[in-house]
């Protein structure tokens, strides 16, 4: 890090980037407004199992993740309580349910929402870039993101991409962009940092170990004071959900969902590999020879119980889980959004499972599958070319700690959704893996020498 480094930055460079962030909101609500035949739009018709049994029996008809936030957010409005049935939920953490109740579950207000977020994520993305390095680089990366697929598609959904992306490069922009020259916001926006990333975790829990290679931005600077407040704010908000957690059931812990993940979706998939079965097979045979045998209706407990035979399985046979995971690198970076983009504009029931719809020539007119082709390769281009750009540009001497960083923060994201294969996935890691590569592609459009990457 080069201490007191601030890229300086001109005003025709500040309205190129707003001119970006307008056109990345435009877009963003065009597409939303454009998505029809969502089933979450009437969550009162959906009945919910107690977490216990939701646990027990590796989900529940009728309730997808979109209306799990819904019916939350309808509990915490209307009584107060975090639920969606009569008991206290920790199936999921609370930082979008609460997005969702503020709106009043408004879907035309969550849809608005989410592109002025997704807006605000691209101006971020952009002035890390100035920030730390040049404003060719900001650009680019704000526009790759401002027209990235799955980014604009989740912000039409009711899902919580938009807004943990947002906390997420939120808080990179305080610890990266801190001016040395500027003490006292050198000081606070370590705090801010740590604050922001606690709230990411409540928005999603898997930014519990995001917070690592902040700290060592922070460490790089030798901001020691810096570091320590951001790890002191950082445990702040999930500390006391832990502590609420831990009042009604007697476990400190975040949420029964990653144990969840980690038995129906990680050991099932060894399971299903080891029988040459489908995951979801295997899913539906451990809920009913393990989970449902379990006794106890202590989420938490079932939580423990579900983590320690998940370990069991996959410490069983490692060999063969790293290789699944191994296998889902590709897919999570390549995995395609477009056509299920499509699927929805038109309102079609026809699902899009790793581009079969693309290949099946009785689902739509020429011209859409046309449109699902372009969208698609489009799709493909930006996201892997993004990912091997950003490999590539560790091999360029200048910047290459900052871009160590940015990509470990990448790299993070897309090892934690192993082994999904939804594109989705790979949102909060794209601003990340776009700035990387946005050094490489400046540096070839030729910088001065003292911007070149």
């Amino acid at each position: 890090m080069r201490p007191g480094y601030e890229y300086c930055v001109s005003r025709g460079e500040v309205a190129s980037l707003l001119a970006v962030v307008v056109a990345a909101v435009a877009i963003r609500f065009a597409v939303s407004a454009s998505l029809k035949g969502h089933s979450y739009l009437a969550p009162d018709r959906v009945k919910p199992e107690p977490e216990a049994v939701y646990l027990k029996r590796g989900g529940g008809p009728g309730l997808g993740d979109s209306e799990q936030y819904l019916l939350l957010a309808k509990g915490i409005r209307q009584r107060q309580l975090y639920t969606w049935n009569h008991e206290p939920n920790t199936f999921r953490t609370p930082g979008y349910p609460l997005l969702l109740a503020l709106l009043d579950n408004n879907i035309a207000a969550i849809v608005v929402v989410q592109a002025l977020l997704g807006g605000l994520t691209v101006f971020l993305t952009g002035l890390i870039g100035f920030r730390l390095f040049s404003a060719r680089v900001g650009l680019l990366a704000a526009v790759l993101l401002a027209v990235d697929i799955p980014s604009i598609f989740s912000s039409g959904m009711v899902m919580s991409e938009v807004l943990f992306t947002f906390a997420v490069v939120q808080a990179a922009t305080l610890v990266w962009t801190t001016a040395s020259y500027q003490p006292r916001a050198a000081s606070l926006r370590p705090l801010l940092a740590g604050l922001v990333l606690g709230l990411a975790v409540l928005v999603r829990p898997v930014a519990l170990f995001a917070f690592v290679p902040f700290g060592i931005a922070l460490a790089a600077r030798r901001n020691w004071r810096g570091l320590v407040m951001m790890l002191a704010a950082f445990s702040l908000l999930p500390g006391i959900w832990a502590a609420r957690n831990y009042h009604h059931y007697g476990r400190f812990s975040l949420t029964s969902n990653g144990a969840y993940n980690l038995l129906y979706l990680n050991a099932a998939s060894v399971i299903g590999d080891r029988q040459h079965t489908t995951w979801d097979v295997a899913r539906i045979e451990l809920a009913r020879d393990f989970t449902s045998r379990l006794e106890t209706d202590n989420p938490l407990e079932l939580a423990e119980a579900m983590t320690r035979k998940a370990t069991g399985v996959i410490f069983a046979d490692p060999f063969r889980y790293a290789w699944i995971c191994l296998r889902g690198v590709p897919k999570v970076i390549a995995g395609i959004k477009s056509d299920d983009l499509v699927l929805r504009t038109r309102a079609a029931k026809v699902p899009a499972i790793q581009g079969s719809v693309l290949l099946n020539r009785d689902c739509f007119s020429r011209g859409v599958r046309l449109a699902m082709w372009l969208l698609a390769g489009f799709e493909l281009l930006t996201a892997v070319g993004a990912f091997l750009l950003a490999l590539v540009s560790l091999g360029f001497r200048r910047w290459r700690a900052e871009k160590v960083l940015l990509i470990l923060v990448g790299l993070y994201f897309v090892a934690v959704a192993l082994p999904f294969t939804d594109g989705r996935f790979r949102v909060p890691a794209v601003p990340f893996l776009y700035l990387a590569a946005a050094t490489v592609v400046a540096g070839r459009w030729g910088m001065r020498s003292g911007e070149a990457a």
